[in-house]
């Protein structure tokens, strides 16, 4: 199965993030053709090395909200409130997530209130939030790409 678009059909695709997961889903969306944007929290500089590493821009997280058709949030669950909520209204967001206590506790995931599809979905409840990736290992994620 060819997964690349045709010319002129590429997505451009936001990522939140720059860490392992990020920079995974970001090469290979860059090597399929998509235009692909990473962000983080200390800013463009910082990750500037990583843009040219897997071919994309990189920017501001608002930057990025802005221009991707779709947006990945890959980074902690615990960092999800600095998403920004009104430039995704209506946009597709992939959530990766998963919780891990080590990074800050979440009561309402804890208790059982609340699963980590519901936190990042609360949180953008105009956007489309879809849960994805999050089963597999981000070691696997380039080796057993489609």
């Amino acid at each position: 199965m060819n997964t690349q678009r045709k010319a002129g059909k590429e997505m451009k695709i936001g990522i939140i993030g720059a860490g392992r997961m990020a920079q995974s889903i970001g090469l290979l969306a860059a090597r399929a053709g998509h235009q692909v944007m990473l962000s983080n929290s200390r800013g463009p500089d910082t990750i500037r090395h990583i843009g040219q590493q897997i071919d994309c821009e990189v920017g501001t997280v608002d930057d990025v909200a802005e221009f991707g058709e779709m947006i990945v949030a890959a980074i902690h669950l615990q960092m999800s409130p600095a998403i920004p909520t009104k430039p995704l209204a209506g946009k597709i967001v992939l959530n990766p997530q998963n919780y891990f206590a080590h990074f800050g506790s979440v009561p309402q995931l804890e208790n059982g209130e609340l699963t980590t599809a519901e936190v990042l979905a609360r949180l953008l409840p105009d956007s489309k939030v879809v849960k994805a990736l999050n089963s597999i290992l981000v070691e696997d994620i380039i080796s057993d790409a489609r």
